[in-house]
């Protein structure tokens, strides 16, 4: 049995950026496909239990996937049983907070599952028409992937509260006000050099102190010569930090993007808090 599903979707300054979204299951892997008018664009690809209809559903949404687009599908392995609602997004779309969904253009009008016992098969000629997928994307480690172990407790109980049926942002947002910085260790090593010195100084000048405004000029400019991607991604880590801390969330959320690829669970975890912010001044 094959189950396809074709979505559209567009950005709003751009006409038909995503032309053809299709989700389609196979055995235990969900495969994603699409088409854009303009290449190399950088997408995100979200699942959720419940629909996509406002922006504020992205705080209930996983992110499984932020990347430049290449042409290649995307493979994604659910857990067996749970029905999941997909939706990709450009990642300027996801910035700048205003990402319009409607079903039928750039989320699914239904819930999709993959079942643990006799599975979906394809046919012969249509696993051919499969292209292969990116090797980083892949998501072998099945029975691990549920969304609770994606981000920490802290994180989880913001999730449960907006999930719940008071849903009090007044005590939501005295608890996002009260977020703690967060430093990775290797600024708290001692007696470094060249340019792990360099980040390690702006630190010590500014994150401790608070400066944020400060923090960001620094950084900014400390991001202006070629890093090791390590230290490129955590200071863009920090400068989305400073940014956060100056209620400027659009541009924190786009600075947690360039460090997830290396610092995936810290990042993952901010740019929800980043969300959860964007979609509570809606």
């Amino acid at each position: 049995m094959l189950l396809s599903l074709s979505v559209f979707a567009g950005e709003n300054n751009k006409k038909s950026e995503i032309s053809q979204f299709s989700v389609i299951i196979r055995e235990e892997a969900v495969i994603l496909n699409w088409k854009t008018d303009i290449p190399n664009q950088n997408l995100i690809i979200y699942k959720s239990t419940s629909p996509f209809i406002a922006f504020s559903s992205l705080v209930d949404a996983v992110l499984i996937a932020d990347f430049k687009d290449t042409g290649n599908p995307f493979i994604d392995y659910p857990v067996p049983g749970i029905p999941y609602y997909y939706s990709i997004v450009t990642e300027n779309e996801v910035s700048s907070g205003r990402v319009d969904f409607i079903p039928g253009k750039n989320t699914s009008n239904e819930a999709v599952e993959v079942f643990s016992e006799k599975m979906p098969t394809v046919s012969a000629k249509n696993s051919k028409n499969l292209r292969p997928m990116p090797l980083p994307f892949l998501n072998p480690d099945k029975s691990q992937e549920l969304p609770k172990t994606i981000f920490s407790g802290e994180t989880e109980k913001i999730i449960s509260l907006l999930k719940s049926k008071s849903k009090n942002y007044e005590n939501f947002l005295e608890s996002t006000t009260k977020r703690s910085t967060y430093l990775f260790d290797e600024e708290k090593i001692s007696g470094t050099t060249g340019e792990l010195f360099g980040l390690q100084k702006i630190i010590k000048s500014y994150f401790y102190t608070e400066q944020w405004h400060n923090l960001e000029v620094n950084l900014t400019n400390f991001l202006q010569i070629r890093r090791s991607p390590e230290v490129t991604a955590r200071a863009h880590f920090y400068l989305g930090e400073a940014y956060f801390f100056q209620s400027k969330y659009s541009k924190a959320l786009k600075e947690f993007f360039q460090s997830e690829q290396i610092y995936t669970k810290k990042s993952n975890e901010w740019i929800q808090y980043s969300l959860l912010e964007l979609a509570k001044s809606k």
